[in-house]
């Protein structure tokens, strides 16, 4: 797992040749708490990929966007990532993990969320 000081793409792409890692899988929750992912394999990830991120359409997720304005970004956090223990290729960990921020690249009007800001939502809910 990362430790949060030191944990930047270069890192975690170290991390990623150390261990074989073969997937990329974004992890993130709707605004009820339903836990959704997308996965991609590893060499999509590069070190533009924290900044530049990975499109998906919100439209099909709860809560989170129109389909006029569904376009949205997933944006890999390089403190949140560790292997799945759970997903292995001919006996090795095979996938990296990590919870992403969202952004809304087209819309003025949507704030940008990202799992900081959703906690605090949730926790001002309560």
């Amino acid at each position: 797992m990362a430790d949060p000081k030191t944990a930047d793409p270069k890192t975690v792409l170290e991390f990623v040749k150390k261990n074989g890692v073969k997937l990329l899988d974004l992890r993130f929750t709707d605004l009820p708490g339903l836990w959704h992912h997308v996965s991609y394999p590893i060499d999509q990830l590069s070190e533009s990929s924290f900044e530049e991120g990975f499109g998906m359409d919100g439209s099909s997720i709860r809560g989170w966007a129109a389909i006029h304005e569904s376009d949205m970004l997933l944006m890999p956090d390089p403190n949140s990532y560790m292997l799945d223990p759970f997903t292995e290729v001919a006996g090795h960990q095979a996938a990296l993990r990590s919870r992403p921020a969202l952004h809304c690249p087209q819309s003025r009007n949507v704030p940008e969320l990202d799992r900081h800001r959703g906690h605090r939502l949730f926790r001002r809910r309560s």
